[in-house]
């Protein structure tokens, strides 16, 4: 497979907009804050309420950034309600238009009128209607909606922005698509003037002095940007131009707006698709358009816009064989992609190679003929003569091929990602500086603003690209045949893995590569990219014992999960360090790393070399044991500031103590000397794998219980390998309401060493459930083959105190 940064197909910016579409809104770009609004543009979007006779339950209103001008509701409106309702005998048709424009220049009628007006298209009496109705000023019977529309190009389309704002576009299919709106523009001027030319002076004269190519570009962007597609006559459907429909702004997710045609009453309606409150924004979406699109057709673009697209073109292969093939690529019962591929070069017997174009979205980065065309490039066609001609997205052709295929998609994202000049990093400083307002001139900023805002969504679609691909890669552990029964040498994958030793070695080139490749593909933002490859790293030691699919549960809570936590860690300021405020950050940099590397190997080779997964393990527990047994997290941190005062029992290093208290959460800690062997030979193991403690611990073991009755007791990973009596001594001494434990619980572990864990004895938890009960549980970032989690517990009524 070949990817090559080709302009995409060239846009129809002059055709009619569907039925979904309504007008982009007016003053200035929507989606994005450009500064003040035009002061009257509320007071003229009035005065086209009152002309056209527009009712309802809507009024214009100044919603500031970034939608601006837009219609709120006066009231609340239920589902089925009418929002807007204006006659249509206010609506201009292309028909209408037409025959506006014939009667100006003299003419009774289509069939009598000069050879050359029968050239002109609809779209071309749209545009010379504007003008002229335009040029009537307040004359015009729509005198009101021409005040009201946009005066400069540029607000209506970004193919007329000044180069300082076109040049963030530069390498972005966003730019040729641009660049070809305006020749389009520019080449219908000129085929309109032809016409125009060919017309003897005293038909030509209405339009002296009011047709040019600018007045011509203006209109043309009127029509791109206000055109509403409705079947206004029985036998086609034609554009046309509706007063007060046009303040609907765009909204890139499901409006809840529904467009009707009342015929019996003369009306277009905007009905409620469900309950709308008063003051609410009455929105409309414009239809399945990525920011590329709304640039060019509608001026604005739109913070994450989920229908970003980004363009790929591929060549492949052409043989007798292939070919039939190749053309069933497309034939699939998975809707919804056919209008995303298209052959520039399709197979034939003349063919050597084929040439596809294929459209990836941010919601469907790997379309199915994109998989199926990678697949059939990958293999040779002896292989390929195996396989079936019909089915070919999801051809079962083997984990190997399966394998090839994502790698080389991979290595196809990072190839249309590297031909942007700029870095994520770059492109989020450029924005807030912009924000910042740190440019004199509003308006560049602001068009500077969305044109970086598309680049970034251009990006983020490969971005996400590569990202399915590394979440189909990770699930052809599921097709890996070679489980034995009983775990040999510790993993139920140990002969497979041991078969695959020599290839490991042989492959150890191409693993580097891959991996430095991972090191410097984006799969998403920092945080995302991070959060993914540390949840992999995971997953491949939960296969290597037979576990896929377990681990801890999902995160419930605001603020839990590895997408949260990690963009917790990437927090300005926060650096991967062996102290309490950078265990977070050194947490995700370790599991990340690992997850590549891991990855790059089962990518290159279908395996994973066991020595560097027991390196790794060793890794984990020497980082631990440094610092803390489980990782410290904002959201665990706050609820344990809600039990205070505390006392910690066995806080080991101290790291969550004196995380505290740099918050300035009253806790005292304590745990015993290290090598004290009063609570069983397991505490003195833990204690001896102890790195250096805080300032905050002093030296106290549950003896120090009874002495602070006034603290909610905290315990963690009190009893080493889920064994001895630290946690069942300091419980029998508390008489607290609340008990706050860190670790794993029975139901909460992998169940490796026990089935109850290995952070608390079996006997802990027997009195812990009989005493208290749990009134919640929060996910902690775990290392791998652990289940960590904190845990709060509340005493039973009528239990008493522990011990007593």
């Amino acid at each position: 497979v070949q990817a090559a940064a080709c302009p995409p197909a060239a846009p129809a910016p002059l055709r009619s907009a569907p039925l979904t579409c309504a007008a982009a809104p007016v003053g200035r770009p929507r989606g994005m804050a450009e500064g003040g609004e035009v002061p009257d543009s509320v007071a003229l979007a009035r005065a086209v309420f009152v002309e056209c006779s527009a009712r309802g339950a809507v009024e214009p209103h100044d919603f500031g950034p970034p939608t601006g001008r837009g219609l709120r509701c006066t009231r609340a409106v239920h589902e089925g309600g009418v929002l807007l309702e204006v006659p249509l005998v206010h609506a201009v048709t292309s028909e209408l238009a037409k025959a506006a424009v014939l009667k100006a220049l003299g003419q009774d009628s289509a069939e009598e009128a000069p050879e050359p007006l029968g050239r002109l298209t609809a779209q071309d009496f749209l545009c010379l209607w504007l003008l002229l109705e335009k040029a009537r000023g307040p004359d015009s019977p729509c005198a009101g909606h021409i005040a009201s529309l946009p005066t400069d190009c540029c607000e209506m389309s970004a193919a007329f922005w000044p180069q300082a704002a076109l040049d963030e576009l530069i390498n972005c299919d966003a730019l040729v698509r641009l660049e070809a709106l305006r020749e389009a523009i520019t080449e219908a001027h000129a085929r309109v003037a032809g016409v125009l030319s060919e017309l003897d002076a005293s038909t030509a004269a209405p339009l002296e002095g009011i047709f040019n190519e600018a007045a011509y570009s203006w209109a043309r962007c009127v029509l791109n940007s206000r055109q509403f597609g409705a079947s206004w006559s029985d036998s086609q459907e034609i554009g046309a131009l509706v007063p007060a429909l046009d303040f609907l702004n765009h909204s890139c997710r499901l409006s809840g707006v529904i467009f009707n045609k009342d015929t019996a009453n003369g009306t277009i309606q905007v009905l409620a698709g469900r309950d709308f409150a008063e003051g609410e924004e009455a929105m409309v979406s414009y239809g399945r358009l990525g920011n590329a699109q709304l640039l060019g057709e509608r001026g604005f673009a739109a913070v994450d816009n989920p229908e970003d697209s980004a363009e790929l073109v591929m060549t492949v292969r052409c043989s007798e064989l292939r070919n039939p093939r190749l053309l069933a690529a497309w034939e699939s019962d998975d809707l919804g992609w056919e209008d995303d591929f298209q052959w520039n070069v399709p197979p034939g017997p003349d063919v050597q190679e084929a040439e596809a174009r294929i459209i990836l979205r941010m919601n469907r980065p790997l379309p199915p003929p994109l998989l199926a065309l990678a697949r059939m490039e990958s293999l040779a066609d002896s292989a390929l003569a195996e396989g079936p001609v019909a089915g070919l997205p999801d051809a079962p052709w083997g984990v190997t091929c399966e394998r090839a295929v994502l790698t080389q998609l991979l290595r196809i994202a990072s190839a249309m990602l590297g031909r942007y000049s700029t870095s994520q990093a770059e492109d989020e400083l450029a924005l807030k500086h912009l924000r910042e307002g740190s440019e004199q001139d509003a308006a560049l900023s602001a068009q500077r603003e969305m044109a970086i805002v598309t680049r970034m969504g251009e990006k983020a679609v490969f971005q996400s690209m590569a990202s399915a691909a590394v979440k189909r890669l990770v699930a052809c552990l599921g097709l890996l045949e070679g489980r034995t029964e009983e775990a040999i040498g510790g993993s139920v994958w140990w002969q497979y893995l041991q078969s695959k030793k020599e290839e490991l070695a042989a492959g150890h080139n191409r693993i580097v590569g891959l991996f430095q490749l991972l090191q410097c593909l984006p799969l998403g933002s920092v945080p995302a990219t991070t959060a993914q490859h540390a949840g992999n790293c995971l997953s491949f030691f939960l296969w290597l014992h037979g576990l896929a699919g377990c681990g801890p549960a999902p995160a419930k809570a605001e603020g839990e999960g590895m997408a949260a936590w990690a963009a917790e860690a990437a927090e300005a300021g926060r650096e991967a360090s062996n102290d309490p405020s950078g265990f977070l950050p050194l947490y995700f940099a370790k599991l990340a790393m690992w997850g590549r590397y891991l990855l790059a190997q089962f990518a290159a080779t279908g395996a994973f070399t066991l020595s560097d997964m027991n390196t790794m393990q060793m890794e984990a527990v020497s980082l631990r044991s440094a610092l803390s047994w489980s990782v410290p997290t904002r959201g665990a941190l706050d609820e344990l500031a809600r039990h205070a005062p505390l006392l910690e029992i066995g806080g080991g290093n101290g790291v969550w103590a004196q995380l505290l208290r740099d918050r300035g959460v009253d806790v005292l800690c304590f745990d015993i000397a290290v090598g004290d062997s009063t609570y069983g030979g397991q505490v003195e193991q833990g204690s001896a794998l102890m790195g250096e403690r805080c300032s905050c611990v002093q030296e106290g073991g549950p003896e120090q219980v009874p002495l602070h009755p006034e603290r909610t007791l905290v315990l963690m990973w009190s009893d080493y390998q889920g064994e001895g009596s630290f946690g069942l001594e300091c419980l029998s001494r508390y008489t607290g309401e609340h008990l706050l434990l860190v670790g794993e619980w029975r139901g909460h572990t992998l169940g490796l060493v026990h089935p109850w864990g290995q952070s608390f004895s079996e006997e802990f938890q027997a009195r812990v459930e009989t005493d208290f009960e749990e009134v919640s549980r929060r996910s902690l970032p775990c290392w791998p083959l652990f289940c960590d989690g904190l845990s709060v517990w509340k005493r039973r009524q009528g239990s008493g105190a522990a011990g007593c």
